[in-house]
């Protein structure tokens, strides 16, 4: 498998770990220690406990019953042991709160490492798509 194809697996695998709030998932392809960091909307997480306890947590699994990620407009990046993807996406999801559907568009960018058990996440952050003026 070429770094591409890995890390463009690892994309599928970030989506469907939001999408069913799998953190054993999520903890397989972000680094999880506290070098980790995501820039959200809501906020930002330093360290792998902060995204799976608030990113994982409290946003994902605690505002909304159902998510769907679906990503598109990839690009990668390779640098050595180091990655960078840019990607366009979509979000679906129920709320918890009063069985809303809700349904946000945005941009977002991952760094990855190459380390011994494969690429990781390292570092997010998304935005919601640009304005125009």
């Amino acid at each position: 498998m070429t770094d591409i194809q890995a890390v463009n697996e690892l994309l599928k695998n970030y989506a469907a770990s939001v999408g069913s709030c799998d953190l054993q998932k999520a903890g397989e392809i972000w680094l999880t220690d506290e070098r980790t960091t995501f820039i959200h909307p809501l906020g930002t997480e330093y360290g792998w406990q902060s995204v799976k306890d608030n990113f994982y947590g409290k946003i994902m699994g605690g505002l909304f019953a159902e998510r769907r990620l679906e990503l598109r407009d990839v690009q990668i990046q390779i640098y050595d042991d180091t990655a960078v993807a840019v990607f366009q996406w979509d979000f679906f999801a129920v709320t918890r709160a009063d069985g809303k559907n809700y349904e946000t568009h945005g941009r977002e960018s991952h760094v990855y490492r190459r380390t011994r058990d494969g690429w990781k996440i390292i570092h997010g952050h998304y935005s919601n798509m640009p304005i125009t003026l």
